[in-house]
C-alpha cells in the first residue's frame, strides 16, 4: 500500500488526520519512557477497523515518509486512548541529520 503523503500534509490539519478510510485525533504526550504519538480514532474508523489493522496502516503512513521511516514503533501495551507509536530518538536525529545534509 504506497502512500503520496508528506510531512507538512500530515501536521497540516492541527489535530485531525484523515486519508483512505481512517480518521484519527493526534495527540502527542510523554511520559517516564519518552514520547509518543496517540492516534484516537472516530467513530466510523473504531467501527471500521480493528486497532492492529489501524496500527499497521498508521506504520505504513511512517514508513512512505522518509523523515519518520523506523522513528516510530506501535507501542501496543500502552494504557492511552487510541493507537500509541513511541518515537525512538535516536532515529530521529539521525532523519534530521540526513535531511540537513540534503
Amino acid at each position: 500500500m504506497k502512500h503520496t503523503i508528506n510531512f507538512e500534509s500530515f501536521i497540516n490539519e492541527a489535530s485531525k488526520f484523515s486519508s483512505n478510510g481512517f480518521t484519527f485525533t493526534i495527540m502527542g504526550s510523554q511520559d517516564s519512557k519518552g514520547s509518543y504519538i496517540s492516534f484516537i480514532p472516530d467513530s466510523k474508523t473504531l467501527d471500521s477497523y480493528t486497532k492492529e489493522e489501524s496500527a499497521r496502516w498508521i506504520d505504513s503512513v511512517f514508513n512512505n515518509m522518509d523523515f519518520f521511516r523506523d522513528c516510530m514503533e506501535w507501542d501496543k501495551s500502552h494504557h492511552a486512548a487510541g493507537i500509541v507509536f513511541r518515537l525512538n530518538s535516536s532515529y530521529l536525529a539521525d532523519s534530521l541529520l540526513k535531511e540537513f545534509k540534503s
